[in-house]
């Protein structure tokens, strides 16, 4: 079974500022995404990045 980590439309959000004094709905968010980008990498696994244009 061939695997792939497929990571949809956070580049953008990780980027948006938020209002002041109010904290991220996910603050663990970004560090989780990069730890499994890294543990597929490290197998020589593809990771595919699809970016989502809002119009």
């Amino acid at each position: 079974m061939t695997r792939a980590l497929i990571v949809v439309d956070v580049q953008g959000q990780m980027a948006v500022a938020r209002d002041p004094g109010q904290p991220w709905a996910n603050p663990g968010a970004e560090s989780a995404i990069a730890a499994l980008i890294a543990r597929f990498r490290a197998k020589g696994l593809p990771v595919i990045h699809v970016p989502h244009n809002r119009m």
